[in-house]
């Protein structure tokens, strides 16, 4: 008896564990979502990437980023992710990497650009320590 009551308080502490540890992860996410699409580094490179546009419609088929759709904005231009293929998108995410303190996400353009992110966490922010702009063809 004694041997089931410990073997049901593991279990119990075990599945509380996993319970916080996957609620600190998707919390986490989404500050580094948020931090992300709105740091001014971002913004500046997709504004200079597409400096006529007001919205940028980003696609995320393989749900790297999210499984719903997102949208960002600051005064000059909205951010919409969504999942839905659509040829009106202007970036598609290629790869998206979170850790607990840096991220890499690609994003490939529909000009044969590809725009690389390195985002690193300092003092609980995350901010764009570089940014790549490449050719993929």
């Amino acid at each position: 008896m004694l041997k089931k009551v410990i073997l049901w308080t593991v279990y119990i502490l075990i599945t509380i564990s996993c319970s916080a540890n996957h609620l600190q992860n998707t919390i986490d996410k989404k500050s580094f979502e948020k931090q992300f699409f709105l740091d001014k580094r971002f913004y500046s490179t997709i504004k200079q990437k597409f400096p006529n546009k007001n919205e940028i419609i980003i696609l995320d088929s393989k749900h790297l980023i999210t499984k719903e759709p997102l949208s960002f904005s600051n005064r000059d231009i909205k951010i919409t992710i969504n999942n839905k293929e659509n040829s009106d998108s202007d970036l598609f995410v290629k790869y998206y990497k979170l850790n607990s303190d840096l991220a890499y996400a690609v994003f490939w353009a529909n000009d044969n650009d590809a725009i690389c992110f390195i985002v690193v966490k300092n003092d609980e922010k995350w901010n764009v320590a570089d940014v790549i702009l490449r050719n993929i063809r």
